[in-house]
């Protein structure tokens, strides 16, 4: 029966790495849609003092 418990701490371990990893990825990828808008509106705005 200890070795249940073992296995129940080591598969609540790995779930929680997983998610923590997940949530990483998950804010990069936010920082980085954020920095590509603001790209994407200097851009535009130099396409107008173009134009």
């Amino acid at each position: 029966m200890e070795n249940l418990n073992w296995l129940f701490y080591a598969y609540g371990i790995g779930w929680l790495v997983i998610f923590g990893y997940l949530f990483q990825i998950s804010q990069k990828e936010r920082k980085l849609r954020h920095r590509i808008a603001e790209l994407q509106e200097m851009i535009e705005e130099r396409w107008r003092k173009k134009g």
